[in-house]
């Protein structure tokens, strides 16, 4: 079947993947739960922070089921060695981090208009698309923040409508997503997310610093993690 709908009537699934362009989560997850279904959801949750409210309501009104978002890096097992050594102290007292994803899709200004750059169809560009794993893994690795300042930029404001030689779409949603924060626990530290890192296929990479060490992690080397002492 094409129709999602069919999929959450029939008494032989139990989970329900929701992989959809991003407008379309809301109204699948809240059904999904309805039918008894546990729901996974692709991220960004929902278009926005109304929207995310309304799913968490539906979700908390089914305790029995299970109702999660993908953000699937947290487990990688570098990132899980890299959470255990930074509970055991490893990095002592943490200054800083620098934390980005990395992408060129949207590099070239003549790539045709797509609904990832749209915001009725994805509510927000980079920041939701890529910044949002990497500001998962920041919580994960560092804590809740206790200060943001973000930044958001669209270097590509119109783009080639496909099929339709001549024209224009407007782009609303942005290339480049640039977050400064302090985490709970004092250390410093950016995010970013961008489609314009001209050069970069799709790579996200970490660096922690310590009073006592540091961590490094680039995504293009998933099975290794550098890690530095000084003692």
């Amino acid at each position: 079947t094409d129709n999602w709908r069919d999929l959450i009537a029939r008494d032989d699934i139990d989970l329900i993947e929701v992989c959809t362009p991003n407008f379309l989560h809301k109204e699948i997850i809240i059904e999904s739960l309805k039918a008894g279904k546990h729901v996974n959801c692709e991220k960004p949750l929902a278009m926005n922070l109304a929207e995310a409210g309304e799913i968490v309501e539906a979700a908390d009104a089914h305790p029995d089921l299970i109702s999660q978002v993908t953000f699937e890096y947290r487990y990688q097992p570098a990132m899980m060695r890299a959470k255990k050594l930074i509970e055991e102290g490893l990095l002592g007292r943490i200054y800083s981090a620098r934390i980005v994803y990395l992408h060129s899709g949207n590099s070239d200004p003549n790539r045709p208009l797509y609904w990832k750059i749209q915001k009725k169809f994805c509510g927000g560009g980079s920041l939701y698309d890529l910044a949002s794993h990497v500001v998962d893994l920041t919580r994960f690795l560092l804590g809740d923040f206790k200060k943001i300042f973000s930044r958001l930029e669209i270097f590509t404001k119109k783009r080639p409508i496909a099929g339709k030689p001549g024209q224009f779409g407007e782009v609303d949603v942005d290339d480049l997503a640039l977050i400064m924060f302090e985490s709970a626990n004092g250390c410093i530290g950016t995010i970013e997310g961008s489609k314009v890192a001209t050069g970069v296929n799709d790579e996200y990479r970490i660096e922690i610093h310590g009073e006592k060490g540091a961590i490094k992690f680039n995504s293009m080397q998933p099975n290794f993690l550098e890690v530095y002492d000084t003692r």
